[in-house]
């Protein structure tokens, strides 16, 4: 009970603006939510990942989160629910993976690309993506950077290098449409 009015203290000082109650609690909390996250995601970049924006989404809205119950289990919550909303994703990427695998049959198309062709078109595509999105998905995906080094290495936040990267998928989609299930055995196949 103590414990918990000390978490209770910390988070009223946080709503306060209180940087050093946030590193508090952030280093009291940490390590228990990756082990907790563990159970749901086995990557550990990923569990690392899903953390740090838990404690970001706690810290950019402070001003209006109102914990009923504690401070532990909001962020037991909010990392569950952080996790479970990945894994949808991941699933809903994979579901679409799957089908583009399942429906293209290369012996059956007369279309036929080589992996130079294949490179050039996904390159030009990539180059026409505004300047910020290019960046980051370069660095995601060709530097084989996490979001969090991305956004330290370009000194934004993690949720801006997310949305970049959302956007940019979404642009080279609709860009390269004609040649997606090209460009997505290309780069399941390609080796390196």
């Amino acid at each position: 009970m103590e414990r918990e009015n000390t978490y209770d203290r910390l988070f009223d000082l946080i709503k306060e603006d209180d940087h050093n109650a946030f590193d508090r609690l952030y280093n009291l909390f940490y390590a228990p939510l990756c082990v907790f996250a563990n159970r749901y995601i086995s990557d550990q970049d990923s569990v690392r990942d899903c953390i740090h924006d838990v404690f970001l989404k706690m810290w950019r809205d402070r001003k209006n989160i109102f914990i009923n119950t504690s401070v532990r289990s909001y962020l037991l919550t909010a990392t569950r629910n952080h996790c479970l909303n990945l894994i949808e994703k991941q699933k809903t990427q994979m579901t679409y993976e799957q089908y583009i695998l399942n429906t293209y049959d290369p012996y059956t198309s007369d279309d036929l690309y080589s992996v130079e062709e294949l490179e050039s078109l996904i390159e030009k595509a990539i180059d026409e993506l505004p300047e910020k999105y290019r960046e980051v998905f370069r660095m995601s995906r060709f530097e084989h950077l996490t979001y969090r080094e991305i956004a330290e290495r370009k000194n934004i936040s993690i949720k801006t290098v997310e949305s970049y990267m959302h956007k940019s998928l979404i642009i080279l989609s609709v860009s390269l449409k004609d040649f997606l299930p090209y460009v997505l055995l290309f780069l399941f196949f390609k080796k390196n």
